[in-house]
């Protein structure tokens, strides 16, 4: 049985990565190694999962607590232009591929359709002006299913820290979420996880969220991030370089222990 390191309730087998031996608490949203487990223990990573998850998370005690130190995940890139610091992400992943193909199909379909009436429309006003009209509403779906997925394909964000400024910035593609916020005003930062459930099954998603100075604004730095590394990773580089003290916020998923 798997117990959670920060909570001590029994986490399931299935919230457990086998292949990296990463488990989720799904109470309190922790989520920690356990290559020590008797069911892991003595086992030899493959190059490949030890080049991906960097031999997991490393433990690294502090004057408060263990925290988690992240290891850079394969989609994020770290530059330091002199003392700014750099963080790009890659959105790619290999479902946008999926999701390319599905656009050329749709929107082929619409490009056939909207020639086959305009070339008939001298022959049959009526009817080829009702195959105009009729699928505008798929046009929209397709114009913003195929900019969702070329934005997938090529967007990155880039998060520019300064010891004046936060920026986030999306490229090439214009995309939302944009932002600036003063460096001096970030308190605290703790990522999140948001679940969705539909016929196709559950789908997590993680976002990078501040809190802020005074009235302790809460605001989202980053959202959409498929992996929790990813966030945790963010959260750890910006608030390093900002010498900002982690601590806990409730209702947040940490990679630590208290």
């Amino acid at each position: 049985m798997y117990y959670c390191k920060n909570c001590g309730l029994q986490i399931a087998e299935h919230d457990i990565d086998l292949k990296t031996a990463i488990g989720r608490c799904t109470s309190c949203c922790a989520v920690a190694s356990f290559r020590e487990h008797p069911n892991f223990r003595g086992r030899v990573f493959t190059d490949q999962e030890n080049y991906e998850h960097k031999d997991s998370f490393e433990l690294t005690r502090t004057d408060e607590k263990i925290r988690m130190k992240v290891p850079m995940p394969s989609s994020i890139t770290v530059e330091k232009l002199g003392r700014p610091l750099r963080i790009t992400r890659k959105w790619f992943n290999y479902s946008y591929i999926f999701m390319a193909f599905a656009c050329i199909y749709w929107d082929g379909s619409l490009i056939y359709l909207y020639y086959y009436a305009l070339t008939s429309f001298s022959k049959y006003p009526v009817e080829s002006t009702i195959m105009l009209l009729f699928p505008l509403i798929h046009v929209a779906i397709g114009v913003g299913f195929t900019y969702y997925t070329l934005a997938g394909l090529f967007n990155k964000t880039f998060i520019d820290v300064t010891d004046y400024e936060v920026s986030i910035s999306h490229a090439p593609l214009p995309w939302p979420g944009a932002q600036k916020i003063n460096s001096a005003q970030l308190k605290q930062l703790y990522c999140q996880e948001h679940i969705s459930t539909n016929r196709r099954g559950t789908k997590r998603m993680y976002s990078v969220n501040a809190i802020l100075k005074g009235d302790n604004i809460r605001v989202t730095l980053l959202s959409g991030l498929n992996k929790p590394e990813q966030a945790f990773f963010v959260e750890q580089e910006v608030e390093k370089y900002l010498d900002i003290p982690d601590s806990h916020v409730p209702g947040e998923m940490r990679p630590i222990e208290d």
